[in-house]
């Protein structure tokens, strides 16, 4: 528990904890990187379920850091993301855990920052990406299931692994790369972009509509 301002200045700055309350502001200007003790720990962000939780309140007192890195390369419990508004380049991470985008994610008003995301489970994008503010650049670097989803972004979208649709989805940014198979199902997939790159086979019915 901080009840008082911690400046970190231009060093790393690493939690962990069990669990984390933040009385005050968290400053500085490098990498600030919360995580549970435990790997096994599941991890609920901005209202999502979770045993260590991080609220949008925690989230926002943290100011001036250039990314927020969230989870452990080596963690098996899930992570489960509400509705995220993002104040600075942002990254997500589980070794074997599942990641849940189940809410909105949006960048904060007048900014439009990054989110990386890395599981060698998946990725279920369940809410809207950028809906409200556009993020960045969206970057995912394992498989992932996009289900009835909107992902904007102003730069680019790169999908390292397989894209599997639960739902009709639409994509929108400068640049979409799909280094995996694209699965449409029985789903319409919607892209509006300048650069389409598919490094592997699509299968389900019909093209992806280029809008």
């Amino acid at each position: 528990v901080f009840d008082s301002t911690l400046a970190a200045g231009s060093h790393q700055l690493g939690l962990q904890a069990d669990a984390l309350t933040l009385g005050g502001t968290v400053s500085g200007s490098g990498t600030v990187s919360l995580a549970p003790s435990l790997a096994t720990t599941t991890i609920g962000l901005a209202g999502g379920a979770g045993t260590y939780q991080l609220s949008q309140t925690t989230l926002s007192r943290l100011t001036g850091f250039s990314t927020l890195a969230i989870g452990r390369s080596d963690g098996s419990g899930d992570i489960r993301v509400g509705h995220l508004v993002l104040s600075m380049d942002t990254a997500l991470q589980s070794g074997s855990g599942t990641i849940h985008l189940d809410g909105s994610v949006n960048s904060a008003a007048g900014t439009h920052h990054d989110l990386t995301v890395h599981s060698a489970a998946l990725t279920r994008v369940g809410g809207a990406v950028g809906n409200s503010t556009a993020l960045g650049t969206l970057t995912i670097g394992g498989n992932v299931q996009l289900g009835h989803a909107l992902v904007s972004t102003t730069t680019a979208q790169h999908y390292g692994g397989s894209v599997t649709l639960a739902g009709d989805t639409t994509l929108q940014a400068g640049a979409i790369d799909v280094a995996g198979a694209l699965a449409l199902g029985a789903n319409d997939l919607t892209l509006h972009t300048d650069a389409l790159a598919l490094g592997a086979a699509r299968s389900g019915r019909g093209p992806p509509r280029l809008g």
